[in-house]
């Protein structure tokens, strides 16, 4: 341990070498995601895709206003569901 001037200094070695990894850390993410990413032609990155709806995966943006504060669903709905998830499984499944 290093002393100075009768005071001990604890700590040091661990402090530097914590700045270290952090610095090395931040400049490896940085050259990771600025790594070849799409971007438009005025150089924001390119967000184009095939995104899912609502259809897809059942799951709206926001809380329908037919459930008010309920939490679950009755049985009827539930089977209502159910019954149209079958149906759209099925015809996706039947080849054009």
């Amino acid at each position: 341990m290093l002393s100075t001037g009768g005071s001990l200094v604890e700590g040091m070695p661990m402090r530097i070498t914590a700045v270290i990894c952090t610095g090395a850390g931040a400049l490896f993410a940085a050259t990771v995601f600025a790594a070849d990413l799409p971007r438009t032609p005025w150089g924001d990155p390119d967000l184009r895709g095939t995104y899912t709806s609502d259809n897809s995966i059942g799951v709206p943006f926001e809380r329908p206003a037919q459930f008010g504060a309920r939490a679950e669903l009755t049985d009827q709905e539930y089977a209502a569901r159910v019954n149209a998830n079958d149906e759209q499984i099925a015809k996706d499944q039947n080849p054009f």
